[in-house]
């Protein structure tokens, strides 16, 4: 007994009515294939809101260029390089840290690059993977002299309070340099004024908060960042809570962003070519296997 598969033949009229069916079948397929994309071509991309500070150079700023105000830094091209990746268009929103943070967390704002990620922060936001490696630096005049950590041991320096921005406190700090003769400062202006007074030969605080003051500088080059890190603090994207899809659509976009180089370019042109000697490129992102 064998089994036999019948077929739609193609020398009689039957199998003519059969071909005739399928072409038929095909033709309206592609009709509404065409019809589905020309809908989609028509459809405006999704918006995603971006929360971000306008005075925080060489990362994030507001400046008028050709008569136009537009967003500007580091943190506003990885964002616009990782919503060309996602195909969406960005809304930007102006906001300190320290609202930006509620503001996330209740969903008025989808991404807010540039945040330092810190144990119970999870609690009420969510976050991207790292794509900036930040923390506590020490900023000193160049004719300090100053290089490494130990040369700090019993030296006076300035620390400021960054735990919003660069994830640490004083107490943090003094745990990695107990030898220092540690001042508390209130803000980075005034750890700036015992500098320039030489009451202390240097001032603590994030790397970022401290590329933002060399940034500044109208004398350019009185000041230099010792490259050996105090405390290492993870930046990343900050995202609203229990979003799995928009999360996972990020942390795809930043490695096709490492991965193709383009990462790399915004890096160099925005923070190696200014600062060659506080940041450099041998951060390496987390790449998930396929």
């Amino acid at each position: 007994m064998s089994l036999r598969t019948k077929r739609c033949g193609r020398t009689n009229g039957r199998g003519r009515f059969c071909t005739f069916i399928r072409l038929v079948g095909w033709c309206v397929l592609l009709v509404i294939l065409l019809s589905g994309a020309a809908i989609a071509q028509d459809m405006p991309k999704e918006t995603v809101t971006v929360g971000i500070r306008d005075d925080f150079l060489p990362f994030s700023d507001m400046q008028a260029i050709n008569g136009e105000e537009i967003y500007t830094g580091y943190d506003v091209e990885i964002i616009r390089a990782v919503a060309r990746d996602m195909d969406v268009d960005l809304v930007f929103t102006t906001a300190p840290p320290v609202t930006l943070i509620p503001m996330t967390a209740e969903g008025l704002v989808d991404l807010a690059p540039g945040m330092a990620h810190r144990r119970g922060w999870e609690l009420a936001v969510d976050f991207s993977e790292t794509y900036f490696l930040s923390g506590a630096r020490i900023l000193v005049t160049r004719r300090s002299g100053i290089t490494r950590l130990t040369h700090l041991k019993h030296k006076p320096i300035a620390v400021i309070d960054d735990s919003m921005v660069g994830g640490f406190t004083p107490d943090d700090v003094i745990a990695v340099l107990p030898e220092a003769d540690v001042t508390i400062a209130d803000d980075l202006p005034a750890a700036m004024e015992l500098l320039e007074s030489r009451e202390v030969v240097g001032v603590v605080a994030d790397l970022r908060t401290l590329m933002g003051e060399l940034y500044a500088d109208e004398e350019k080059g009185r000041y230099r960042i010792v490259t050996e890190p105090i405390t290492t603090t993870p930046v990343g994207i900050m995202l609203p809570p229990n979003n799995d899809r928009l999360r996972e659509r990020v942390n795809f976009a930043l490695m096709d962003i490492f991965e193709t180089g383009v990462y790399q370019n915004i890096t160099e042109t925005w923070l190696i070519g200014p600062f060659p000697d506080a940041v450099g490129l041998e951060f390496v992102m987390e790449l998930w296997p396929e």
